[in-house]
Parts: structure tokens; C-alpha cells; sequence
């Protein structure tokens, strides 16, 4: 369970902090000036854009994304299955952002992880409180919050990944990875919340 909450919380941080990273690869020798390790050479518009599409157009739906929440349990959705669904979306959002080429799509995205990325922090949470015993809460918390540096620590490799395949193929592999953890969180969770539902 703990690992499973761990690895949401890397994938998210990950996929969120990787821009930067993105964003600053330049390249060496073929690949300088090369649209397929320099996201400038594809989007020459993100030097104008870039200090928004790493500020104000993430943090603003981020901070707003427990509204959306709020809109989803009034319909009665459990906190299980919209994680995992969460989850999901922010993966297809980096593997559109790989996929597609436009940059209206590059933000877009960007807002749709910040949004998903922003409903997972409560949800997460909800679980702890469910499936944790008290005594047991403040360890299960301080192993999740590392999980956000771990996440951030391991985003500076995505300048190995751009240097080997390109700079959309780090979105991809963010974006599969996430989806497949969204995909074993649907698998475990849901029956680890069946089987408390019975006992």
C-alpha cells in the first residue's frame, strides 16, 4: 500500500518537475540546434512563455484542483477509483505533450497534470487515514512526503534520457509510466478496499 502511495507521489513529481530539465538541454556536437533534444528548436516560443508555463499557468490550477475534487464527490465517486483515474490522465497528458506536436498542447497539458497533480494530494491522504492505523500515520506520511524530493531528485535525469532519445520521448516514458502505476494502483487498491468492505 505504502509503495503504491510512494510511487503516485514520484511519478507525479517527477512528470511535474521535469521541464526545467527539458527546457535548459541544449546538447552537444549533432545534437545542438537539433528539434529532437531541444524543445526551443520545436517551440521556439517557450523562451517567451516558458517562466509562466513553470509558474503561474501550474501553481494557479494546482491551488484550484481541490474544487474540482469537491465537483467529483458529489457525485459519489470513492477516493479509490479517482485516484487511480487521476493518475491515469496525467500520464496520457505527458504522452500527448510527447506525441502531439503543438505547443497549445504543451500547455494545456501542463494545466491538466497541474490539476490532476493537485487532486491526488487529499485523495492520498483520505487513503492513509483509511487504511493506516494511527500509531502508524505520522511514518506513512513522512515516507510519502520524501517521495516528492526522491521525485524532483530523479527528475534531473531526464537530461540522460533527452541525450539518448529526444526530448519528447522523456514525455513518453513519464507518460507510460505513470498510467502503469495508475493501472497496478486499479489493480491493488480496488482490492484491497473490496476486501475491508467484506471484513
Amino acid at each position: 500500500m505504502i509503495l503504491l502511495l510512494f510511487l503516485i507521489r514520484f511519478s507525479m513529481n517527477w512528470q511535474r518537475k521535469s521541464i526545467s530539465y527539458i527546457y535548459g538541454y541544449q546538447g552537444t556536437g549533432a545534437q545542438l540546434g537539433n528539434s529532437l533534444y531541444q524543445i526551443d528548436k520545436s517551440y521556439p516560443e517557450i523562451h517567451k512563455y516558458y517562466g509562466l508555463l513553470s509558474g503561474l499557468l501550474y501553481t494557479l490550477p494546482f491551488s484550484l484542483g481541490g474544487i474540482f475534487l469537491n465537483f467529483f464527490n458529489t457525485m459519489r465517486f470513492s477516493e479509490t477509483n479517482l485516484l487511480c483515474t487521476v493518475v491515469g490522465i496525467a500520464g496520457i497528458s505527458s504522452i500527448l505533450t510527447g506525441v502531439v506536436n503543438s505547443f497549445p498542447v504543451l500547455v494545456a497539458m501542463r494545466i491538466v497534470h497541474a490539476i490532476c497533480f493537485s487532486m491526488t494530494i487529499p485523495l492520498i491522504a483520505t487513503l492513509v487515514h483509511r487504511f493506516f492505523p494511527r500509531s502508524q500515520r505520522g511514518t506513512a506520511n513522512s515516507i510519502l512526503y520524501s517521495a516528492n524530493y526522491i521525485g524532483t531528485a530523479i527528475s534531473s535525469l531526464s537530461i540522460l534520457v533527452i541525450g539518448l532519445f529526444g526530448w519528447r520521448n522523456i514525455y513518453n516514458i513519464m507518460g507510460i509510466t505513470g498510467i502503469s502505476i495508475a493501472a497496478l494502483t486499479t489493480i491493488l487498491l480496488i482490492k484491497k478496499d473490496f476486501k475491508k468492505k467484506i471484513n
